[in-house]
C-alpha cells in the first residue's frame, strides 16, 4: 500500500510535468480551429485580401502567445529544477554530515554530551528539510520506506547516544585508578556504544543511497 502511496505520487508528479508541456500545442490547436471558424467558416471579412491579412496577423499574434507561454514554462521548470538539485545536496550534505560527525567521534575519545548536541542539530534540520521538501519538490518523500528509514535511524542514533551519555553521567565520580569497577563500567559502554553505533550507521547505508534514488527521479 506505502509502495502504491509512493508510485501514485510520483506518476502524479509526471502526469502534471507532461501536461504542462503540451499546453503550447493546445493553444496552438485551439488558436487554429477559432481563427479558421471566425474567418473561414463564418466569413466575417468579404475581401479575400483584409481575410489573409486578418488571418496572418492572428496567427502571428497566437504564436507571439505561444512562445511567451513556452519561455516562461521553460524558466519556471529550470527554476524548480535547481531548487531540487539545491535541496538534494541539502539533503545529501546533512546525511553526510550526520555520518561523518558519528565516524569522527568513533576514532577519538567522544564528549557524548557535545556528540549528542551535535547529531540532535543535525537531526532535526534533517527531519525538517524532509517535511518542508515534502510539499512541492519530492511528494511523498515521507512516506516513502527509504526517507522514513533515514529519519528512523538518525532518531535512533540520537537516543542510543543520549542513553550512553546517561550511563556514563551514572559513574561515581572516582578516578579509574581508585575504582577499577568505575574503569570497567567505562569501558564496557564505551564498547556497547561503539558496537550500536557500527550497527546503526551500517542500517543507514541502505536507507541512505535508496532515497537518494528517489529524490533524483524528481531532477
Amino acid at each position: 500500500m506505502k509502495k502504491l502511496f509512493v508510485i501514485n505520487n510520483l506518476a502524479k508528479f509526471r502526469f502534471v510535468r507532461f501536461g504542462i508541456s503540451l499546453l503550447p500545442i493546445v493553444i496552438i490547436l485551439f488558436g487554429i480551429s477559432l481563427i479558421w471558424q471566425i474567418f473561414i467558416t463564418y466569413e466575417i471579412l468579404d475581401d479575400p485580401s483584409e481575410k489573409i491579412t486578418a488571418v496572418i496577423g492572428s496567427i502571428g499574434i497566437m504564436f507571439g502567445a505561444v512562445q511567451l507561454i513556452l519561455s516562461t514554462i521553460i524558466r519556471r521548470r529550470e527554476f524548480y529544477r535547481q531548487i531540487r538539485y539545491n535541496e538534494y545536496k541539502r539533503i545529501t550534505d546533512l546525511i553526510q554530515s550526520f555520518v561523518n560527525t558519528i565516524n569522527d567521534n568513533m576514532k577519538l575519545e567522544p564528549d557524548l554530551v557535545i556528540l549528542e548536541k551535535q547529531v540532535m542539530n543535525l537531526y532535526n534540520e534533517l527531519s525538517a528539510t524532509l517535511y518542508l521538501s515534502n510539499v512541492k519538490l519530492f511528494p511523498g518523500i515521507e512516506s516513502e520506506e527509504s526517507g522514513k528509514g533515514v529519519r528512523e535511524t538518525a532518531e535512533e542514533i540520537v537516543q542510543e547516544i543520549s542513553k550512553s551519555r546517561k550511563s556514563y553521567q551514572k559513574l561515581p565520580a572516582e578516578s579509574q585508578d581508585q575504582n577499577p569497577i568505575t574503569a570497567l563500567s567505562e569501558l564496557n559502554i564505551k564498547m556497547s556504544w561503539h558496537n550500536e553505533m557500527h550497527r546503526l550507521l551500517e542500517k543507514l547505508v541502505p536507507h541512505k543511497y535508496e532515497l537518494f534514488k528517489y529524490i533524483e527521479k524528481f531532477i
